[in-house]
């Protein structure tokens, strides 16, 4: 139901938190009016928009219901005309999915392999046993030549098998101050980025991979090195085009 989302649970209205009990599908057109652009009215800027996503997308989770959002995924022609998806696209069907939205319709058919991605790899955006970690600092590091967003995008993943993931999303900045697939040039591609992981005490990491479906035909894994530094472990992701999902998995010692 199109009920929209709140970002302070104890604010919300009993109405909305028996919506979402149980596994209410909790829908927010509104998301459109924070990024598309009307007459008399710019959308909101790409800091507001995540910052909006990053508390309200584990609010309605904790409610027990599933955040679906109506958003303009642009460009990346027709099926019967195909043409490369603009990067802005890509970075938004990126941060939405890091956040943890779950999609209402409308996505390009140049889009697919991110739709491939979504629908091979759910798992790692919504699987069972995904905590949110508010602030990810004492456990996570990323070292990056320019900027990328990720903090908000951290995530502990609890297997029924006893393993743990800690899955980190990298998303390489748009170009612009808002999102505007129509002019936004690519963001240059960063080279070397490594992600650094405090293991809680007890643990023992020994799998690393990282999965991006950016200007590829679908989504490709690509196995890391994990790296003992002291009391860390890190690897280094190669190249970040628009997104890429790094998964760092292990057990007890």
């Amino acid at each position: 139901n199109n009920v929209g989302w709140c970002t302070d649970i104890s604010k919300a209205n009993p109405k909305w938190l028996a919506e979402a009990a149980s596994g209410g599908l909790l829908m927010d057109e509104g998301m459109n009016g924070r990024l598309m652009n009307t007459e008399g009215r710019k959308s909101q800027p790409w800091s507001e928009v995540r910052e909006y996503l990053r508390d309200a997308i584990p609010c309605a989770c904790k409610a027990g219901g599933y955040p679906y959002g109506i958003v303009p995924i642009e460009g990346g022609g027709t099926p019967e005309k195909p043409a490369p998806p603009p990067p802005d696209g890509c970075i938004l069907l990126g941060a939405l999915m890091a956040s943890g939205m779950h999609l209402c319709y409308g996505v390009p058919a140049a889009y697919r392999p991110y739709m491939q991605l979504y629908a091979r790899h759910c798992d790692l955006l919504y699987g069972d046993g995904m905590q949110f970690i508010g602030d990810p600092a004492p456990l996570i590091k990323v070292a990056s030549a320019n900027p990328v967003w990720w903090q908000e995008y951290v995530r502990r993943r609890d297997l029924p098998n006893g393993r743990t993931q800690f899955i980190i999303h990298l998303i390489n900045p748009s170009k612009g101050e808002r999102y505007d697939a129509k002019r936004n040039a690519a963001p240059l591609p960063q080279k070397g980025i490594k992600v650094e992981l405090t293991p809680p005490s007890g643990s023992k990491i020994d799998r690393a991979f990282r999965i991006t479906a950016d200007n590829l035909d679908g989504p490709d894994i690509l196995e890391l090195q994990p790296i003992s530094e002291g009391d860390k472990i890190a690897v280094t992701v190669p190249e970040l085009l628009y997104w890429d999902i790094v998964v760092l998995e292990g057990g007890v010692k």
